[in-house]
């Protein structure tokens, strides 16, 4: 078994993630889907916590000021992706539900990133496909049990100094 040192794997994720990430903007773009990634993630966001989130649940779990998150909202709200509703619990709290034609274009770009990457992925060897599988599994894992970016920031040990 060929063990590689958490340092040399940290830098294969930081070297692979960006040209990734970036295929992933263009199959989208090609696609037809008019979103930005963060558009994207906002609406993913939104479509795992049905009839759940509000603004700044948004901002915690999307790691954004509530400027940014209030922004995004907003030209999500103006493309009709996403509506503010009330809270019949609480009718101060407005929560954020995606609308049909947000979760059509949410499952056409997830479709389409599917395809790509399979498309992509088609061209390297099955035992590598296996172990990329098997990676991004460890990798889930260990982003599930570490700490959020917002939980750091709200630690009393974090100074934003």
């Amino acid at each position: 078994m060929n063990l590689i040192e958490p340092l040399a794997c940290a830098s294969e994720v930081l070297t692979t993630v960006p040209p990734l990430m970036g295929a992933l903007r263009a199959n989208m773009h090609r696609s037809g889907v008019d979103v930005t990634v963060p558009q994207f993630r906002a609406l993913a966001f939104l479509a795992r916590q049905p009839g759940a989130s509000s603004l700044s649940d948004l901002a915690v779990g999307l790691d954004l000021s509530l400027p940014a998150a209030s922004k995004l909202i907003a030209h999500l709200v103006n493309k009709l992706l996403v509506a503010r509703t009330t809270d019949a619990g609480d009718r101060r709290r407005v929560v954020l539900v995606l609308t049909s034609t947000g979760q059509q274009l949410l499952e056409t770009a997830q479709h389409a990133s599917q395809r790509f990457l399979a498309e992509t992925l088609a061209t390297v060897e099955p035992a590598e496909r296996a172990a990329i599988a098997v990676g991004m599994q460890a990798l889930r894992r260990a982003f599930a049990a570490a700490p959020s970016p917002a939980a750091c920031i709200d630690s009393p040990t974090h100074t934003s100094e």
